[in-house]
């Protein structure tokens, strides 16, 4: 973690302010060409010359403490099982704030939160990065894909601060902030964060926390751009979550979500067949162990191998899996406890609501031949928020 994370963090309880008391730290050695780049952009340099490794973050005013661990800022307001690592590791610094009065959050008011941070944390820990096969595309292919959809011909980016909600293991979210040349933050509620990390912590410009999109760590109307890819519906209420979300962006700045759609889903009768399966086994495998889940996956998993191998063999742009990928994808549809769809029109009733304005749907839109079909089969919706005054009933 850089120091320059540390202005836009605040207390994700109270929204007020949070001090660093810091662990340990490193040197973050600057090449004179990444502080030239800086400097350019209008930031400190000394706010990037260390990498904080681990240390609390503190509000005084509740008496909460918050870990850094492992390079990321860890902003649950949740116990998690990273915590008794944390107490282990830092006793003895951690008895005296305790002594003191000081304590973790522990608000369980988000349902089945605990367990989408199980889930996602050991789908995308176990999966954690390659190159060569991401989301059935070649890493550089899906992250052109997915640039596609979040690039709109009437903002610049450049030097702007930029968050994503949803990281997952942090290849798409490294990459847009070289593309735009922004200033990016990450935030993800799992543990995939740490993969995130120990692959991307080298880009100054890409910031990592650990965080829940119901309680985000961010003041309102801060980010100049805020995406959401294939994340909000898999907590308990998507559109509560699209609401938590869709206060970060500055008047006229713009947010981006996708989520899935049910004519995605039911379009042939292939399709049709995968969501039967999944309406038989996802109900009861969320709920197992996750070595229980593994079981279960393994008669599932040659399904994906031969759907992605063998009946889209030669397709443009898509990549062979191995049993890792194909574990991976299963994974992604039967083990998460919460799947929503929802279509554009009601995702477009959001944005109003919410007092956006020039919505555009991505059904709307050109996408590249080398774009994944569930892109614009699925649902994506971007728009901007208004500068002043309240959205006319039915206005887009």
């Amino acid at each position: 973690m850089k120091p320059y994370l540390l202005q836009h963090l605040i207390c994700p309880v109270d929204k007020g302010s949070l001090q660093p008391v810091v662990f340990d730290q490193r040197e973050n050695p600057l090449t004179s060409q990444v502080k030239d780049e800086i400097v350019a952009r209008g930031l400190s340099v000394d706010d990037f010359k260390v990498e904080i490794l681990d240390g609390v973050l503190m509000n005084n005013r509740l008496k909460l403490i918050y870990p850094i661990y492992h390079g990321v800022p860890r902003l649950l307001v949740f116990q998690h099982p990273l915590l008794g690592e944390f107490r282990q590791e830092f006793a003895k610094r951690l008895e005296e704030l305790f002594q003191q009065g000081y304590n973790f959050p522990n608000d369980n008011s988000v349902p089945g939160e605990k367990k989408v941070l199980a889930s996602f944390s050991n789908e995308w820990t176990g999966y954690g990065y390659n190159e060569n096969a991401y989301w059935a595309q070649p890493a550089d292919v899906y992250n052109s894909s997915l640039l596609s959809t979040l690039q709109n011909e009437t903002q610049d980016l450049t030097n702007r601060l930029v968050l994503e909600v949803g990281i997952g293991s942090g290849g798409s979210a490294d990459f847009m902030s070289k593309t735009f040349k922004c200033n990016l933050i990450g935030v993800d509620l799992g543990y995939a964060v740490d993969v995130a990390y120990k692959n991307f912590s080298s880009n100054p410009f890409f910031h990592i926390a650990q965080a829940s999109a119901f309680r985000l760590p961010f003041r309102d109307e801060t980010f100049d751009f805020v995406y959401s890819h294939g994340v909000l519906h898999h907590t308990y209420s998507t559109r509560t979550a699209f609401d938590s979300v869709a206060r970060l962006p500055k008047h006229n700045g713009r947010f981006y979500i996708w989520v899935y759609c049910w004519s995605h889903e039911l379009q042939d009768l292939k399709r049709s067949m995968i969501m039967g399966l999944e309406a038989v086994v996802r109900p009861w495998c969320c709920r197992l162990p996750t070595w229980m889940q593994t079981i279960v996956l393994q008669p599932i998993a040659p399904l994906y191998l031969f759907h992605q191998n063998v009946v889209y063999r030669g397709e443009k742009g898509l990549a062979r899996y191995n049993w890792r990928e194909a574990m991976h994808a299963a994974r992604d549809r039967f083990t998460p406890r919460y799947i929503h769809r929802h279509n554009e029109e009601e995702v477009m009733g959001w944005f109003r609501e919410n007092n956006y304005e020039r919505i555009r749907p991505l059904s709307q839109r050109k996408l590249p031949d080398f774009g994944p079909a569930s892109f614009f089969l699925n649902t994506g919706v971007e728009g901007f928020k208004r500068t002043s005054g309240r959205n006319p009933a039915g206005a887009a």
